[in-house]
């Protein structure tokens, strides 16, 4: 059965860098908090016993709690302990100079730098001391503990490249010593207590100066070194509250830091550096937020949109059968930690079962271990967080808007068979963000059909990182390695205010429709704009249009695996059976293969090639057609043909058994489709219906002010959007958008109801909430 969104949503979005507003941390703001709130947080510990995440007491229960829990608890702390055992296994690491480790290859020198080999060795930490709590033999993992802190604390450095000692490397690093210490501290002579205090001493005020503006990160409150690297630097103050003089100033940095992180932050849960740093980011947010709660008051942190919305931005970006994720930007298709921890974690916290139901579908164990061979912290705190007691919730949505982000994606369901379209929109020139505005991505049976570049290899390369110029001379970062529109052969504009704007979504049981206003992204142009319309389970239509004073070349780009095939048709891409069949509707339709013509071609995370379908004018539209097909669909190809009227595209697909009609005009104006009892018209952006036999049986409209068909008239002074269907009673059902207000008037012999089958009232001009309407006859109203 499939799934679908309730209601029909339509929105207009507005992307802003929240950070900008937010100034930088000083050392007086820092100096005030630890003034306010030192002594309360000295009165919440007691001196040599342990504070972080749990307090002393709460561990026996906790360890009652996990021993006798059945699966999959009980497989999760199996295989906890026997990765604790693997780390048993090996040697304790040798520090090597960025310099030996080097090559010119995959680790160069500028990679190098960065000591990210120690974050492992930070993970393992943090495993070996919950596998001490939990085991009943726990001294092997303290002795390995013991040995692993002071080995750690005679590396030569903690990373150099961003700030020595002071970002990912070092709060790996430290967050496992931290969890060591806290809850071993009896595991440390007065000698090995003194080393251990002098290291983090020299190497941990390094965090601060960096949030004062010593590292990029500092003001980056949406950044991931800034919440990994803070979160850390608030645990370790946490634990060396009474033994460390500055580590207040430590901990008092990181509440000022969070705070400004819960208000810079997108309130859609998304994060502006995608899925993969999305996840690595929270990893540390949620240790920072549990690690000191029992400290200093991180609850409130949870109210934070945020993080009340990070889960469903997780659930919005999964691929139909949950195995990959959305690859906008900087990305590879998979989380880059966990994510199922951190989402058990966030479900237990909010008691939403739709989180729930999205960690227990994810592929266990996840990839990010499977393809990094690591992630030794995902055990523990899956062992840890999972909380049994939240109730399963199916998500019924189908169709996802992220606006802060600025991806809108649709869907045919939530299954193995079903598929995917994504559209990037959102700023060009952010974190780890590519020139992509109004690119498509399209996943079907367990491929990316219409790919993106994902994590380009050139980021060990110089330049990479230079997004005021160089980046976007690399092929990754590029318009051309997108799915998108490439206007005389030049890369999108990556000035701060270059932006995709998604000004229509709109979702329904039959029906989806995006647009995204692409004018601030591509230089001299009048107007340029993407549209898609879905009619789902059965084609997808992609319609653009640019418009110029002096004339344009315009290359539709198609992003697609080595194995597609071109045709007469267009193209047809797939493997194992199943096809997405994509041609255009009118104008030349031949797809021809495109040569990179960026500077530094470097390779990227899938294997891709180009083609592109070409066209010249001040005024030049495309209209694509996407079909998908299952390996033992008999649909045969549908016919289409399109026309352009003035302002107006006409589109119409049709089969043996229905044929569809569509309007489309930008701004709205007068759409009119259908003659006789199957006439409809409209002032609006888009308007569509199907005609199935002779009848018609559905209408959908967006950002219309009137409407008139043979089912009902409507006029409101604010645009509303909509879906009207045959219903079994034998009347009509109607998706509504927000709020209409208006006057609407039924057929003769039709009376409107709410879902509950209630007459309302339409004398007078009516207030209407979203929602599901009835338009039933009046003998079957009035049983």
């Amino acid at each position: 059965m499939r799934l679908f969104i309730a209601s029909l949503l339509f929105c207009t979005v507005t992307v802003l860098h929240a950070s900008e507003s937010l100034p930088k941390i000083t050392p007086a703001e820092v100096a005030a908090y630890r003034k306010a709130h030192e002594a309360e947080w000295l009165s919440h510990i007691k001196t040599g016993e342990p504070r972080l995440f749990y307090k002393a007491e709460d561990w026996s229960a906790l360890n009652d709690r996990i021993r006798r829990a059945p699966a999959p608890l009980s497989t999760w702390y199996k295989d906890m302990l026997t990765a604790a055992d693997r780390v048993m296994a090996t040697p304790l690491p040798t520090y090597k100079t960025p310099e030996e480790l080097a090559d010119n290859d995959r680790n160069t020198l500028i990679v190098a730098r960065q000591e990210l080999w120690q974050r492992e060795v930070g993970n393992e930490l943090v495993l070996l001391a919950v596998a001490a709590k939990l085991s009943p033999s726990p001294e092997p993992y303290r002795k390995r503990m013991h040995d692993l802190v002071l080995t750690i604390c005679r590396f030569n450095t903690w990373g150099i490249s961003v700030r020595i000692n002071g970002d990912l490397a070092a709060a790996h690093l430290m967050r496992g010593i931290c969890m060591a210490y806290d809850w071993n501290r009896d595991l440390f002579n007065p000698e090995e207590k003194q080393f251990l205090i002098k290291t983090i001493r020299e190497r941990i005020p390094n965090f601060l100066q960096g949030l004062y503006g010593g590292a990029f990160y500092g003001g980056e409150f949406q950044a991931n070194h800034n919440h990994i690297s803070i979160a850390t630097m608030g645990l370790t103050g946490a634990t060396f509250l009474e033994e460390i003089p500055e580590a207040a100033d430590w901990l008092a940095g990181a509440m000022l830091d969070y705070e400004r992180i819960g208000q810079a932050m997108n309130p859609d849960g998304s994060s502006i550096e995608g899925v993969g740093y999305w996840s690595y980011g929270l990893s540390f947010i949620l240790s920072f937020i549990e690690g000191v709660k029992h400290v200093a008051n991180t609850q409130p942190f949870y109210d934070a949109p945020y993080l009340r919305n990070a889960g469903h931005y997780r659930l919005g970006a999964s691929s139909p059968d949950f195995q990959f994720t959305l690859m906008w930007g900087d990305a590879t298709g998979k989380d880059y930690y966990g994510p199922q921890q951190l989402l058990y974690r966030l479900a237990s916290q909010y008691k939403d079962g739709s989180i729930q139901y999205l960690a227990d579908k994810l592929p266990y164990p996840p990839l990010s271990i499977r393809r990094q061979g690591g992630g030794y912290d995902f055990f523990p705190f899956l062992v840890l967080w999972y909380d049994p007691s939240v109730s399963i919730t199916v998500p019924k949505e189908v169709d996802v808007l992220l606006p802060d982000w600025g991806v809108a994606t649709t869907r045919s369901g939530w299954s193995s068979k079903d598929y995917l379209l994504s559209l990037k929109g959102g700023l060009n020139n952010t974190h780890h963000s590519h020139l992509d505005a109004g690119a498509l991505s399209f996943y079907f049976d367990g491929q990316w059909m219409l790919r993106t570049p994902g994590y380009g290899s050139g980021g060990r390369l110089p330049g990479f990182w230079d997004s005021k110029d160089k980046r976007w001379t690399f092929f990754s970062n590029s318009t051309e390695s997108h799915t998108a529109l490439l206007l005389n052969g030049r890369n999108q504009n990556f000035d701060p205010k270059a932006t995709g704007e998604i000004d229509g979504f709109a979702s329904a049981p039959a029906t989806a429709w995006i647009s995204v206003d692409l004018r601030s992204v591509y230089a001299d142009v009048s107007s340029a704009r993407r549209q898609v319309f879905h009619r789902r389970g059965n084609y997808l239509l992609v319609l653009d249009s640019v418009s110029a004073e002096k004339p344009v070349t315009a290359e539709w780009l198609a992003q697609v695996p080595p194995e597609a095939a071109v045709t007469d048709r267009g193209l047809a891409i797939g493997a194992g059976g199943s096809l997405l069949k994509v041609r255009r509707i009118g104008g030349d339709g031949k797809f021809a293969k495109r040569a990179p013509t960026s500077p530094i071609v470097d390779a990227s995370s899938m294997k891709v090639e180009t083609y592109a379908l070409k066209d010249a004018g001040s005024d030049v539209s495309f209209v694509v057609l996407l079909q998908p097909l299952l390996a033992d669909d008999k649909t045969t190809s549908l016919e289409a043909v399109s026309e352009r009227r003035g302002a107006v595209t006409e589109v119409r697909v049709k089969t043996a058994e229905w044929s569809d009609d569509l309007a489309t005009r930008n701004p709205a104006g007068a759409l009119t489709l259908g003659t006789g009892d199957n006439s409809a018209s409209a002032t609006a952006v888009l308007l569509h219906q199907r005609i199935t036999g002779n009848t018609r049986s559905d209408l959908f409209a967006t950002m219309a002010r009137e409407v008139s068909s043979s089912w009902f008239t409507a006029k409101s002074a604010e645009p509303f959007s909509f879906e009207t269907s045959t219903d079994a009673t034998g009347g009509y059902r109607i998706t509504l958008t927000t709020p209409f207000n208006g006057s609407i008037k039924p057929a003769a012999g039709l009376a409107l109801h709410n879902a509950e089958k209630k007459p309302i009232s339409l004398e007078k001009a009516v207030s209407l909430a979203a929602g599901t309407y009835l338009l039933l006859p009046v003998k079957t109203a009035t049983r």
